[in-house]
């Protein structure tokens, strides 16, 4: 079952500095309005991340991946392009990675989910953070995030059952964007 409540420490919303860093140059993009538009995200600024990226079309009753980043695409073990997101199967996470996207096209807010799953026998990590953006407009029709599956050598039975799976939405600051996200 899915637990909505945020197990982070205030300012320290998401476990991996890559998917924090996703959230930084997101809300850079953004600047005071409530979601940046899909065409101020350059994946040029972003080279270190893109391997963990995701963007999904705002579709009904599911989002639609249009794109999954190498990393991710290789630790889910399948090409998931065009797959609406009901499609994946996480165990018990896919409540929670369904419930994040869920918040983000319901409220038009950053959402982020973490957990575990396991893969015949391997048992893995996994966390996503999930923004929305904009068209021309200002109408909310992608989400932008990113998705990070790590392998565990953690032994599945030790692991406390309020964290196997939780969603909660991300609180956004100004923090500048470092460089974990940008090449050079």
């Amino acid at each position: 079952m899915t637990e909505n409540r945020n197990p982070f420490r205030s300012g320290d919303t998401l476990n991996n500095p890559r998917l924090r860093a996703l959230l930084r140059y997101w809300n850079e993009k953004r600047g005071d309005k409530p979601m940046p538009a899909r065409n101020a995200i350059d994946p040029l600024e972003i080279p270190r991340l893109l391997s963990v990226t995701l963007l999904a079309d705002v579709v009904q009753p599911y989002p639609k991946i249009r794109l999954l980043g190498t990393d991710a695409t290789t630790a889910y073990g399948a090409e998931t392009r065009g797959w609406t997101i009901d499609r994946f199967q996480f165990g018990h996470f896919t409540s929670a990675w369904i419930e994040a996207f869920s918040i983000v096209t319901r409220e038009h807010i950053p959402a982020a989910a973490a957990g575990s799953y396991m893969t015949g026998a391997q048992f893995s990590l996994i966390e996503t953070v999930l923004l929305p953006l904009s068209d021309d407009v200002g109408s909310m029709t992608y989400i932008f995030g990113g998705l990070l599956i790590t392998p565990s050598q953690q032994n599945p039975l030790t692991v406390p059952t309020e964290s196997i799976a939780y969603v909660s939405s991300v609180s956004v600051d100004s923090a500048p964007l470092k460089s974990e996200c940008r090449g050079g």
